[in-house]
């Protein structure tokens, strides 16, 4: 409902939220105008002094909306949810520099890349990297990472799909210069395989988990930490059962993992939200 998704923005506002997630295929591709629209109503009529200097909007690039998708599946039964072409993912950086032009700073991420089975390692995106170097250089946005449900694993498990110290270095120097965060929505279901030794903290054959490597490398980690507790968390989930615990319950657990990550409010339960933000505010 927009109104109830308008009415819990301008709430976790109040509350001195500053950062905030979406994606471009987020609430079938209308979420990132819903989001804007939020803020401009809150900073204009609801709070005047409202600084958009203050916010931080982290969204995602290189999933489909479900009509984008259904759309497709017309002349493909197995198109995939996809799409990390450089014509694709231009499109909707487009989109996401329209929408968000003058609200704040904004953090664009590769939404999901190890889903894509023609991606088997860093160098495979090069030619995006570039593209998002590109597009932050000319000022759109502050810069660009990784978006990952498995700490970047691959889909056997290990080691990661994506190295990040190969992603970023190249010798002594820093290859890709504006690559500032990874983003992980990140529970008790998947805390195993954010904390998996699998990212190769030097050029031996030494791995760390991707806490440790993204210190290294000097970027920035972003949880959603509890967003998927309760009804949202998985089906097959039965290592550690998020559905019995409270959304503050899980929050805590996740911050006592990771305390040194940016938390990030992408939550759909107004409940979750609310709980979450009374949290945050504390």
């Amino acid at each position: 409902n927009k109104q109830q998704f308008i009415s819990l923005i301008h709430t976790a506002l109040e509350s001195g939220i500053t950062v905030f997630d979406t994606a471009s295929n987020y609430q079938d591709g209308r979420a990132q105008k819903w989001l804007r629209e939020a803020f401009t109503s809150y900073c204009g009529s609801v709070e005047a002094n409202c600084c958009y200097d203050d916010l931080l909007i982290v969204t995602k690039i290189g999933q489909l909306s479900n009509s984008e998708w259904k759309q497709r599946c017309f002349n493909d039964a197995t198109a995939p949810h996809y799409d990390f072409s450089i014509p694709f993912l231009e499109q909707q950086l487009h989109s996401v520099s329209e929408a968000f032009e003058d609200l704040g700073k904004l953090l664009v991420l590769l939404h999901n890349p190890e889903d894509d089975i023609r991606f088997k390692r860093s160098g495979d995106l090069e030619s995006i990297a570039r593209t998002l170097e590109s597009w932050t250089e000319r000022g759109h946005f502050i810069g660009w990472g990784l978006s990952s449900w498995t700490g970047l694993l691959s889909s056997d498990g290990s080691p990661a799909k994506f190295q990040l110290t190969q992603l970023l270095n190249e010798g002594e120097t820093r290859r890709f210069r504006f690559f500032k965060a990874v983003q992980v929505p990140m529970g008790l279901w998947n805390s195993a395989q954010v904390f998996f030794p699998a990212q190769s903290s030097c050029s031996g054959d030494e791995y760390a988990d991707l806490l440790e490597v993204s210190q290294k490398c000097g970027i920035k980690v972003f949880l959603n930490s509890c967003f998927l507790g309760g009804e949202q968390l998985p089906e097959h989930s039965i290592d550690a059962d998020e559905r019995k615990l409270e959304p503050s319950d899980v929050l805590k657990l996740c911050y006592d993992m990771a305390p040194g990550a940016i938390r990030v409010l992408g939550a759909t339960r107004p409940k979750t939200i609310e709980t979450s933000t009374k949290i945050f505010a504390m």
